[in-house]
């Protein structure tokens, strides 16, 4: 329950996507390169990305879609509207917000 920390210990967990890059260039040459991802067309979330190679890494996490969150104190309690990408409201088993240690599901 708070923001994603990017310096996450990342050991012991197994790759979902791996692939692997040759490049016939120096060690210390720099150069821009364009990797494309199509296994994330279409799907939302949080994904880290790490780049090895000759003793050195890089990290990447990347956000796809966002939700926002519309909140209104009324005579009953508290009304939370929560909305999608697309500003459609969302519903469904796992929606629902926290509050506290207390989850409470979409109507």
């Amino acid at each position: 329950m708070k923001p994603f920390d990017t310096s996450i210990d990342l050991d012991g967990l197994e790759s979902t996507i791996v692939r692997k890059f040759e490049f016939n260039m120096p060690a210390n040459c720099k150069r821009k390169e364009k990797f494309d991802f199509p296994e994330l067309k279409g799907r939302v979330g949080l994904f880290i990305m790490e780049f090895v190679g000759n003793g050195r890494s890089a990290r990447a996490v990347v956000k796809k879609g966002s939700l926002s969150l519309i909140h209104k104190s009324t005579i009953a309690g508290h009304e939370a509207i929560i909305l999608d990408d697309n500003r459609e409201v969302c519903k469904g088993l796992k929606t629902g917000i926290w509050l506290g240690n207390k989850f409470y599901a979409a109507q």
